[in-house]
């Protein structure tokens, strides 16, 4: 009797093992992964601002801030006609901020995101772009602007018309999100571990509890 209950209490405990298996199996598609992410600066740290392409895939970055100090837009103000002081593409395709007339205009693809007189002013013409899941804000000097929404620009490249001394100070620092380069999270490493760990414990007590139950055999005279 005490070996029948034994087997018996093996197995229960082997498929009570095996149901915490299944269900940290279960719960494994829904923990969420932790995309790669990239960060790209531009300029390269150390280096002077020059024109540079950019690949990214794809070519709307998940993140993208931009930093254009007052001097370089006056700079470009000062050369006369039409100046690009930086663009991530072309004229129409992606951020790009250039001067004419002695107005700096700031655009994002096909749209004008803002307009600010540079010739003659006195005022800080400086200008900082962030760009992020949930819009874009834009500070102009102590003006800021909020496009809630507003895509993040897509980036082909890193242009300026300036030479290294006049685009002295300006960077871009971009970040982009693979959702096909992943790694598991924490979380799911422990839920695939408590899987593997459950199944060897249950194939273990199973293989115990099969074992033949092992007595004395006792014969009586007849």
């Amino acid at each position: 009797m005490f070996g029948v209950a034994h087997r018996l209490t093996g197995t229960a405990l082997a498929l009570l093992v095996g149901v915490v298996g299944v269900l940290a199996g279960l719960a494994l598609p829904f923990v969420p992964v932790i995309a790669d992410q990239t960060t790209v600066s531009w300029p390269a740290p150390g280096h002077p601002v020059v024109s540079s392409t950019a690949l990214f895939a794809p070519y709307r970055p998940a993140e993208l801030a931009a930093a254009v100090p007052c001097s370089a837009i006056r700079a470009a103000t000062d050369r006369g006609g039409a100046v690009t002081v930086l663009a991530t593409g072309s004229y129409g395709d992606g951020l790009v901020l250039r001067t004419e007339t002695g107005v700096a205009r700031l655009m994002s693809g096909a749209r004008v995101l803002s307009t600010t007189p540079v010739a003659g002013i006195l005022g800080d013409c400086r200008t900082w772009v962030h760009a992020g899941p949930t819009g874009t804000v834009i500070t102009i000097g102590t003006r800021t602007i909020t496009l809630a929404g507003e895509p993040v620009p897509k980036v082909f490249a890193f242009r300026t018309d300036l030479d290294a001394r006049q685009a002295a100070g300006m960077a871009v620092t971009a970040r982009t999100a693979s959702p096909f380069a992943t790694s598991p999270s924490p979380v799911k490493i422990l839920l695939i571990a408590v899987q593997l760990l459950a199944a060897l414990i249950a194939l273990g007590l199973l293989a115990r509890g099969w074992r033949p139950v092992r007595g004395w055999l006792v014969f009586k005279a007849g």
